[in-house]
C-alpha cells in the first residue's frame, strides 16, 4: 500500500532486522515470514517495474518473471491460509479458527492487488497504442484487468457475509485502485456497450463497498466521485463509436490512429481538489496510483 500511495516501503534493509522471524508452520503467527517475503516481491515490483528506466519489451518481461515468482509464493504458502486466487469467493471449513479464514481472505487480496500493480504499466501503454502489441502484452491487460474486477469481486462477497470487514478501511485503496484501473479503458478510448458490460458492474460493486463505509469520510468522497462520473457517462453523448474489447485486443476503424480517441472532458466537482487525487478531470483520477514517466514506443 504504501508502493501504492508513492511512499517508501517500510519493510527495511535486512541488515536492520534483529529478532527473528516466527517459525513457518501452522500457527496464526505463520503469515508474518510469508509476509516478509511478499514484501520482498512488491519492492522488485517498484524498482523493476515503476523506477526503472528499462526498454518496454524488457519491462514486460520482468512484469512476467515477478507474477512468476508471485504465484510460486502463493503455492508454497501453508493450506490453511493459501487463497485459491482463481475464484471469486475464498472457500473455508466450518472448523477453521476465524485467524485462518481472516488471513486466507487478506492474502488473496493483497495478491490481486499487487498484481493488478504489476501490470498496470501495460495495460496503460497498450491503450495509448490503440490495442498494438505482441500476445504477451494483450495477455498481461487481461491479467490487470482480471485481478482488478477480482480484488472487487472478493471484498464485495465477503461485506455480503461478513459485516465485520466493513470497518477495515483501507479496503477502499484497494478498491478505488481496482476501479481506477477498470475505468482507465474508458477514459482513453471511450465507451462501447461491450466494455460498459464487461467493466461497469464491477463499478456498481465497487460503489456498493463504500456506500457500506459510508461512516468514512474516505470512502463516502470516493463514492462520490463515482458515482458523478456515472451520471456523466449515462448522460453523455459524446463518447466516440468504439467497439473496443481490452480483453480479446480487437477494435475497429472508428478510433482515428492519427488523432487517437476523443478525450472525455468530464470534469468533477471543486470538493474533489481537496481529496488529493492529480486533478479534477476524468482523466487525472483514472491515472491515479499510475506508472512513473511517458510511454515507451511499443517498438522500444
Amino acid at each position: 500500500m504504501s508502493l501504492s500511495v508513492g511512499r517508501p516501503d517500510t519493510l527495511g534493509m535486512d541488515k536492520y532486522h534483529n529478532r527473528a522471524l516466527p517459525e513457518r508452520n501452522d500457527s496464526e503467527y505463520a503469515i508474518i515470514p510469508w509476509m516478509v517475503d511478499f514484501a520482498q516481491i512488491i519492492r522488485k515490483v517498484s524498482l523493476q517495474i515503476y523506477h526503472s528506466r528499462i526498454s518496454y519489451h524488457e519491462k514486460l518481461q520482468r512484469a512476467l518473471q515477478i507474477e512468476d515468482e508471485m504465484d510460486r509464493w502463493v503455492t508454497m504458502l501453508p493450506e490453511r491460509i493459501k487463497p485459491d486466487v482463481h475464484e471469486s469467493r475464498m472457500s473455508a471449513g466450518l472448523r477453521e479458527p476465524k485467524w485462518a479464514r481472516r488471513q486466507r481472505l487478506v492474502l488473496g487480496i493483497r495478491y490481486h492487488n499487487v498484481r493488478t500493480l504489476l501490470f498496470r504499466p501495460l495495460l496503460r501503454n497498450y491503450i495509448h497504442n490503440l490495442g498494438d502489441g505482441s500476445a504477451d502484452l494483450r495477455e498481461s491487460t487481461h491479467k490487470c484487468l482480471d485481478s482488478a474486477k477480482k480484488t472487487i469481486e472478493v471484498i464485495y462477497n465477503t461485506y455480503s457475509v461478513h459485516t465485520f470487514f466493513r470497518c477495515w478501511w483501507y479496503n477502499t485503496t484497494y478498491v478505488m485502485f481496482a476501479t481506477a484501473t477498470l475505468l482507465l479503458p474508458l477514459s482513453k478510448l471511450g465507451t462501447s456497450s461491450l466494455i460498459t458490460a464487461q467493466l461497469l458492474p464491477y463499478v456498481e460493486m465497487t460503489v456498493e463497498i463504500l456506500e457500506a463505509m459510508d461512516e468514512c469520510v474516505v470512502a463516502r468522497k470516493s463514492v462520490g466521485i463515482i458515482k458523478h462520473y456515472l451520471s456523466r457517462l449515462r448522460d453523455s453523448d459524446s463518447w466516440p463509436e468504439a467497439d473496443v474489447n481490452i480483453e480479446n485486443s480487437s477494435h475497429n476503424n472508428t478510433v482515428s490512429a492519427e488523432t487517437g480517441p476523443q478525450q472525455t472532458g468530464f470534469d468533477f466537482p471543486e470538493w474533489t481538489y481537496s481529496f488529493a487525487f492529480p486533478d479534477s478531470s476524468f482523466d487525472g483520477i483514472a491515472q491515479f496510483f499510475d506508472d512513473l514517466g511517458g510511454f515507451p514506443p511499443l517498438g522500444a
